[in-house]
């Protein structure tokens, strides 16, 4: 069996797209040695990202890649010449393909919380999207909320969605050395303790009700000078309260955002944080809870959308609308020794429930059905 995935996001910095795509073509190169493979991608740092894959994996640069003419002409032409028998995407695919479609969404925040989208963003997602898994042989949901979702907004035939999880990269539980850990908190965090927090800084994370709670935990003395807030992710589109309200609480020294780290920053951020925080008020899927818990780091997770569905009960759980839940949440874990010991205990049971391996041998299950309705008719 033939499969191309279009991999584009890789090397574009895309977080949570980017990683998605790396760690599935990870999980399918450990599982499946049988089907060939080819990744499709955009830039030429993308190439030396994908090295090290077995022989059945192919990278080849699609051009022009540019999202519509990559989309309308490129990836259907590349799917001809290597005469591919599935194509999987990510939210949007070619309304004309030459095999059958495979459509990954991990959420609807633009149906959600449209006003956090940019009007061309909200008016290419809400229309694309629902297209693309019309015309998908299947879709594939990255939680069960993803898959209400889909039915619930674009009334898509429940048996044409599949739900496949996420998990974190092996490469979070791995042991991280002690000077790399004193390097990144020398370098974001002035050589303090810090609590931490990851996502693109976008208005659905939430950020601006976080530093709230953190400015709170400053006024209560739960948190002292020797204690900041790192915030990793880029920013984007309509990002800019949080920044004011750092200004506005005059916390400049005291969080930081330290925009798009390497994988092996991020990997030591986890590990040296007192706690990870996690306050978005909307995910499909919400994966660096899980790659928290992998690091051994305490969690504490807002009660919204998938995230109960995901993190179960090996996180300190609260209401992302309001700022005392938040505050209240954080005080119990950063107060409590024995509770940070057990939410670290109960995290890394929980992180081992979910695996890549597992999600790609769902996904060659689901490229060879599909593969089958092309053989059928």
């Amino acid at each position: 069996m033939r499969i191309a995935i279009d991999a584009h996001m890789v090397a574009q910095r895309e977080t949570g797209n980017e990683r998605y795509i790396l760690d599935l073509i990870a999980g399918l190169a450990r599982v499946d040695s049988e089907n060939t493979y080819t990744l499709l991608v955009t830039e030429p740092e993308a190439v030396s990202k994908l090295e090290g894959l077995p022989a059945n994996f192919a990278v080849e640069i699609v051009r022009p890649g540019a999202n519509m003419p990559r989309l309308l002409w490129a990836i259907p032409q590349v799917c001809r010449r290597v005469q591919a028998q599935v194509l999987h995407t990510s939210y949007f695919a070619p309304p004309v393909c030459p095999c059958p479609r495979v459509v990954t969404v991990h959420d609807l925040s633009y149906e959600e919380f449209p006003e956090f989208f940019s009007p061309r963003d909200r008016y290419l997602l809400s229309w694309g999207v629902p297209v693309s898994c019309r015309l998908a042989a299947r879709v594939i949901a990255v939680s069960t909320l993803t898959k209400q979702d889909l039915i619930r907004h674009y009334r898509i035939q429940p048996e044409k969605i599949s739900v496949v999880y996420e998990a974190a990269a092996a490469s979070f539980a791995a042991p991280v050395p002690s000077e790399e850990i004193d390097q990144v908190r020398v370098r974001f965090a002035g050589g303090r303790r810090y609590i931490l927090s990851v996502g693109n800084i976008l208005p659905r994370k939430n950020l601006v009700r976080l530093v709230d709670a953190f400015q709170q935990l400053i006024t209560d003395g739960t948190i002292r000078e020797d204690t900041c807030l790192v915030i990793v992710g880029q920013a984007q589109w309509g990002s800019s309260e949080v920044f004011r309200r750092v200004e506005a609480y005059a916390l400049q020294d005291r969080v930081t955002f330290a925009g798009y780290v390497s994988d092996e920053e991020l990997r030591a951020l986890y590990r040296g944080a007192e706690v990870f925080v996690y306050p978005s008020l909307y995910e499909g899927f919400g994966l660096p809870p899980l790659e928290a818990m992998a690091s051994e780091a305490p969690v504490v997770c807002s009660t919204s959308s998938c995230l109960p569905e995901i993190v179960g009960e090996a996180a300190e759980l609260f209401d992302p609308y309001s700022v005392e839940a938040l505050t209240a949440a954080l005080r119990n874990v950063l107060n409590s020794e024995a509770r940070r010991h057990e939410l670290v205990s109960a995290g890394l049971i929980r992180v081992g429930q979910f695996s890549w391996d597992q999600a790609a041998r769902q996904m060659v299950a689901i490229y060879q059905e599909v593969a089958g309705l092309l053989a059928t008719g």
